[in-house]
């Protein structure tokens, strides 16, 4: 997980799932929100805090560097904005066969490119790509 939407306000009930996290959403986190909703849900393990790396480059090639029994070129990785809106996502190549074989649950736009970072190691943020379809 690399940061927290505004809309969570510091909320990151779920973290406990992830392997490692940011720095950046590690500081993003309101404990008093997380923790009253963790409570709520009796899943204490939701709150866990992963392993943090400095940036989003730090993070992700640990990641892939520790998925057990795996080459990292051959890594399927899928991208989210964010868990509300899964409308756009990004794919690594290693998952392209899995979507191009579901046509009817995937429209593939554009072309594969390799993950752009700043010079501080951020991830550039995802653009919407998605075409809306016309109804008459």
């Amino acid at each position: 997980m690399l940061g927290l939407t505004p809309e969570t306000q510091g909320n990151a009930t779920g973290l406990g799932a992830a392997d490692v996290i940011t720095m950046r959403l590690y500081k993003e986190i309101d404990i008093a929100k997380t923790y009253a909703n963790i409570i709520a849900s009796t899943y204490l393990d939701g709150a866990a805090i992963p392993m943090i790396m400095n940036t989003d480059e730090d993070a992700i090639r640990l990641a892939v560097k520790t998925v057990v029994r795996m080459k990292p070129q051959d890594t399927r990785i899928v991208r989210i904005p964010n868990t509300l809106e899964i409308m756009d996502i990004h794919v690594s190549e290693p998952l392209l066969p899995v979507i191009k074989a579901n046509p009817s649950l995937f429209e593939v736009v554009g072309q594969p490119e390799a993950m752009k970072f700043d010079a501080k190691g951020t991830l550039y943020p995802m653009l919407a790509k998605h075409r809306e379809h016309a109804t008459a």
